[in-house]
């Protein structure tokens, strides 16, 4: 603000400026705001009780899961069978019954206190690989790439099985607190949901979003890794998740090798959603991750045209919406106190501001979906690069700020809606841990990467 300041003063500046079009002023720009209501959480006993103005829950209190998943034939493999171990599956035991998710005794294998990747894998090529688990706990010392990067592999990209990690570390303190959070995540790997948000679909929706990776140790070089998750329920609690490589640090998908892409993924998806539902969408409405103002032409071009094929080659009267997320931004909001002016802070989850500081060219927002603690709040940019749904802006934002409350992992809102935060979930571990290999067709319809 002091240099803004100092510029403000400097007359031979403003005068240069202004033959420019622009003008500074020594005040901050008052812009108007509103908040938008927040949707209804659903857990299996009923309404979730949400801190206001956190926009936050906890599973700690251990209520129900809206779906469970059964863990009739599971297995752990650890190093060893310590007391701690014997424990903390005690305590899983223990808090299935509030969670009413299914647990049964896992079978245990332990490779005699050879922590290295290669005597897990041979437990799980031989032991583990007869018993055909639903889903495998891997436990080991301490965190560490490995054996984790090589299990991972194993387990998502060959045998197709979900599995989680945990560590003997952390399991040996609050072992219940610690019981509560692992089993709501293994829940969700396997199909489960901990809870839903009641978005006031008018028409069968389904929910679309995508993200590259630009990082990781691929297996092809020159390659990033682009990934596609799709809503396929009415209660936006499933989701279809796939991934491709694409041309390294390309930001339009065009896939490698002639391989799927996003039309090919779009059709599997409404395959699903149809499976799921017994009805295919009315609307698709995608939130694209990425893409500069630049670019948003060779978006439509290319992006959007795979959606429009997709839809007409399963010959649906489906209605598309195309949004552009931006969440690389300098600009700040702050909330003022009438009362005392000089006292300002950040706004409040829900707040969204779509005029005066928007382009007057394209239809856009910016929305504060999440809480801080500290520091400001960074909103996210939206804007409307394609529709064909005439859906009026109210719903659009009422969609956009509803799903930013069902990311699994993450017991409030965040920033973006859940199916882009789990198709950058999804990005990154295809591209740091599968080493970009995609996930063995078994795991397409469950959030084995969370």
């Amino acid at each position: 603000f002091s240099n803004i300041s100092s510029m403000y003063s400097n007359t031979a500046f403003s005068n240069e400026i202004l033959r420019w079009g622009v003008q500074l002023t020594p005040h901050m720009l008052k812009v108007p705001a509103r908040g938008l209501p927040s949707p209804v959480l659903q857990n299996g006993a009923g309404p979730i009780q949400v801190r206001q103005g956190q926009e936050s829950w906890d599973v700690k209190f251990q209520w129900p899961m809206i779906r469970s998943a059964s863990f009739d034939n599971w297995a752990v493999v650890c190093d060893r069978q310590t007391p701690q171990l014997r424990e903390f599956i005690e305590k899983l035991n223990q808090v299935s019954r509030d969670l009413q998710v299914p647990v049964s005794n896992p079978s245990i294998f332990d490779t005699n206190g050879d922590a290295r990747p290669a005597a897990y894998l041979n437990i799980l090529n031989s032991q583990v690989g007869k018993q055909k688990p639903v889903f495998v706990m891997i436990v080991i010392p301490r965190h560490s790439d490995e054996p984790y990067k090589s299990v991972k592999q194993l387990l998502s990209s060959k045998i197709g099985v979900p599995s989680q990690f945990v560590t003997g570390q952390n399991i040996a303190k609050d072992p219940l607190l610690k019981a509560t959070k692992v089993l709501v995540q293994m829940n969700c790997k396997l199909g489960g949901a901990p809870w839903t948000a009641d978005l006031k679909l008018m028409r069968p929706t389904m929910f679309v979003g995508i993200d590259v990776h630009h990082g990781g140790d691929l297996e092809h070089k020159g390659s990033s890794i682009a990934a596609f998750v799709a809503s396929i329920d009415k209660q936006v609690s499933k989701f279809y998740s796939r991934t491709f490589p694409v041309k390294a640090k390309q930001q339009v998908l065009h896939p490698l090798r002639g391989g799927p892409g996003l039309k090919e993924m779009t059709l599997e998806a409404i395959k699903a959603f149809h499976g799921q539902c017994k009805a295919t969408p009315e609307y698709i409405i995608v939130y694209r991750d990425g893409g500069s103002e630049g670019e948003l032409e060779t978006l439509q071009n290319s992006e959007v045209k795979q959606f429009n094929d997709a839809i007409a080659e399963a010959k649906l009267n489906c209605k598309l919406v195309f949004m552009v997320v931006l969440k690389k931004l300098r600009t700040r909001f702050f909330m003022v106190n009438p009362q005392a002016p000089i006292e300002v802070s950040n706004p409040p989850p829900g707040t969204i501001v779509d005029a005066q500081v928007v382009n007057p060219y394209i239809p856009e927002f910016l929305l504060c979906c999440q809480h801080v603690n500290q520091g400001s709040a960074t909103p996210t940019k939206y804007q409307k690069l394609y529709d064909t749904a005439s859906l009026n802006a109210n719903t659009i934002h009422m969609y956009t700020y509803g799903l930013s409350h069902l990311y699994f992992n993450w017991c409030g809102t965040i920033r973006v809606p859940c199916v882009v935060k789990y198709a950058s979930t999804l990005a990154k571990f295809t591209g740091q841990v599968l080493r970009g290999r995609e996930a063995d067709q078994k795991l397409h319809k469950l959030l084995h990467y969370l």
